[in-house]
């Protein structure tokens, strides 16, 4: 299902002035453009009947992520962790007004990923900031964060696990100057899931993990898109 970028808008800009926005400065679109990628992941990726999520940090492409998953998927729980509670506590309670979401935020990491359908993890930690013991078989994981050999927030152990590791641009994580904290080799195409060429998940106890690297030169196809839908 495609992503709906018209519905559930609740960003304080109207289209017109997240293009402007995007020209300027380019940060508005690359947030909502990597939680629709995120999002059309977690729809190809996660179980059918997927709807608990895990949101761990309680920044703007934390927000962009989920934002964008309500509009591929209807979600009865949300669990929030951030390193700051109180901020936490604000996506939930945003979470809540502006998406009508179940939303909660609770005050430990393995508590908001133990048993969820999804997981969302965008934080800019150098370190692991989930366990991979407490991901359940069938879980979708993406990750946003740093994602080098030095520096990545998702446990390589959950690499080892993952039945599917996906990414937007395998090509652009392989040219990275810090080595990816996965072999690009085992990263599959988004794109060769979505047009059928790559199985995705398997079965109901996969694990599927999505890597976020942001595709270069999306933003101008996205922009030319959104432009034309706020004309119509």
């Amino acid at each position: 299902m495609p992503v709906n970028l018209q519905e559930n808008n609740s960003w304080p800009y109207g289209m017109e002035q997240v293009i402007w926005r995007a020209w300027s400065g380019g940060d508005e679109l690359g947030i909502r453009r990597t939680g629709a990628l995120g999002a059309v992941a977690a729809d190809v990726l996660a179980r059918p009947e997927a709807e608990s999520v895990a949101v761990i940090g309680s920044g703007l492409h934390a927000w962009a992520q989920l934002w964008a998953l309500t509009a591929v998927r209807r979600l009865h729980q949300v669990r929030v962790y951030g390193r700051t509670r109180a901020h936490a506590a604000d996506f939930a309670a945003r979470a809540q007004g502006e998406l009508g979401l179940n939303a909660v935020a609770v005050t430990d990491a393995a508590d908001a990923v133990r048993d969820a359908d999804i997981v969302i993890v965008a934080t800019r930690s150098s370190t692991p900031v989930i366990d991979a013991a407490d991901v359940a078989p069938g879980t979708h994981v993406t990750t946003l964060g740093p994602k080098s050999q030095g520096s990545h927030e998702t446990p390589v152990a959950l690499l080892d696990v993952a039945a599917v590791l996906t990414c937007d641009s395998p090509d652009q994580a392989a040219a990275y100057p810090d080595p990816f904290f996965a072999d690009p080799g085992s990263l599959v195409a988004l794109g060769e899931v979505l047009l059928g060429k790559v199985p995705g998940r398997r079965n109901a106890e996969d694990i599927t993990v999505h890597c976020s690297v942001g595709l270069a030169g999306s933003e101008v196809l996205l922009a030319s898109r959104l432009l034309a839908a706020s004309r119509s």
